[in-house]
Protein backbone atom coordinates (compact mmCIF):
# COMPACT_ATOMS: atom_id res chain seq x y z
CA UNK A 1 0.00 0.00 0.00
CA UNK A 2 1.19 3.49 -0.75
CA UNK A 3 0.85 4.55 2.89
CA UNK A 4 2.77 6.80 5.23
CA UNK A 5 4.71 3.86 6.70
CA UNK A 6 8.38 2.94 6.69
CA UNK A 7 9.02 -0.16 4.55
CA UNK A 8 8.73 -3.29 6.69
CA UNK A 9 6.28 -1.76 9.15
CA UNK A 10 2.58 -2.62 9.31
CA UNK A 11 -0.43 -0.36 9.59
CA UNK A 12 -4.07 -1.03 10.46
CA UNK A 13 -7.06 1.04 9.44
CA UNK A 14 -10.73 0.54 8.78
CA UNK A 15 -13.21 2.11 6.42
CA UNK A 16 -16.31 3.84 7.70
CA UNK A 17 -19.82 2.55 6.93
CA UNK A 18 -19.73 4.32 3.56
CA UNK A 19 -16.36 2.72 2.73
CA UNK A 20 -14.46 5.98 3.05
CA UNK A 21 -11.11 6.57 4.64
CA UNK A 22 -8.40 9.19 4.73
CA UNK A 23 -6.30 6.45 3.16
CA UNK A 24 -8.82 5.69 0.37
CA UNK A 25 -6.64 7.00 -2.41
CA UNK A 26 -3.74 4.92 -1.09
CA UNK A 27 -5.38 1.54 -0.80
CA UNK A 28 -3.52 -0.54 -3.33
CA UNK A 29 -0.78 -0.56 -5.92
CA UNK A 30 -3.01 -2.95 -7.86
CA UNK A 31 -5.17 -1.67 -10.70
CA UNK A 32 -8.32 -2.67 -8.79
CA UNK A 33 -10.04 0.08 -6.83
CA UNK A 34 -10.78 -1.65 -3.52
CA UNK A 35 -12.99 1.15 -2.18
CA UNK A 36 -14.90 1.35 -5.46
CA UNK A 37 -15.59 -2.40 -5.39
CA UNK A 38 -16.90 -2.11 -1.83
CA UNK A 39 -19.11 0.83 -2.78
CA UNK A 40 -20.57 -1.26 -5.61
CA UNK A 41 -21.23 -4.05 -3.11
CA UNK A 42 -23.15 -1.49 -1.05
CA UNK A 43 -25.44 -0.81 -3.99
CA UNK A 44 -26.65 -4.42 -3.80
CA UNK A 45 -27.06 -4.25 -0.04
CA UNK A 46 -23.75 -5.67 1.15
CA UNK A 47 -22.06 -3.54 3.82
CA UNK A 48 -19.29 -5.59 5.44
CA UNK A 49 -17.02 -4.17 8.11
CA UNK A 50 -13.71 -3.64 6.31
CA UNK A 51 -10.32 -3.39 7.96
CA UNK A 52 -6.91 -3.40 6.32
CA UNK A 53 -3.57 -4.64 7.64
CA UNK A 54 -1.03 -3.16 5.24
CA UNK A 55 2.62 -2.50 4.54
CA UNK A 56 4.55 -0.38 2.07
CA UNK A 57 7.26 -1.99 -0.06
CA UNK A 58 10.57 -0.28 -0.71
CA UNK A 59 10.01 -0.63 -4.46
CA UNK A 60 7.47 -2.15 -6.81
CA UNK A 61 8.63 -4.81 -9.20
CA UNK A 62 7.46 -8.20 -10.46
CA UNK A 63 8.78 -11.09 -8.43
CA UNK A 64 7.79 -14.47 -7.06
CA UNK A 65 9.72 -13.72 -3.86
CA UNK A 66 8.95 -11.27 -1.07
CA UNK A 67 11.49 -8.53 -0.53
CA UNK A 68 13.19 -8.47 2.89
CA UNK A 69 11.02 -5.50 3.97
CA UNK A 70 7.78 -7.14 2.90
CA UNK A 71 8.79 -10.47 4.51
CA UNK A 72 9.52 -8.59 7.76
CA UNK A 73 6.09 -6.93 7.57
CA UNK A 74 4.41 -10.27 6.81
CA UNK A 75 6.03 -11.83 9.89
CA UNK A 76 4.84 -8.88 12.03
CA UNK A 77 1.36 -9.16 10.54
CA UNK A 78 1.13 -12.86 11.42
CA UNK A 79 2.17 -12.18 15.03
CA UNK A 80 -0.31 -9.27 15.23
CA UNK A 81 -3.18 -11.39 13.91
CA UNK A 82 -2.28 -14.27 16.25
CA UNK A 83 -2.57 -11.85 19.20
CA UNK A 84 -5.92 -10.55 17.94
CA UNK A 85 -7.34 -13.99 17.18
CA UNK A 86 -5.78 -16.52 19.55
CA UNK A 87 -6.63 -20.16 19.02
CA UNK A 88 -9.38 -21.37 21.26
CA UNK A 89 -9.55 -24.86 22.73
CA UNK A 90 -12.46 -26.89 21.33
Amino acid sequence: MDADLPPGEIGWFELDKDFKSAEASKLSFHQVGVVELLQIAGVIGLKPKVEFLVTRPTRIEWSFELSADVQQAADKAVRHLQRLFPRRAA
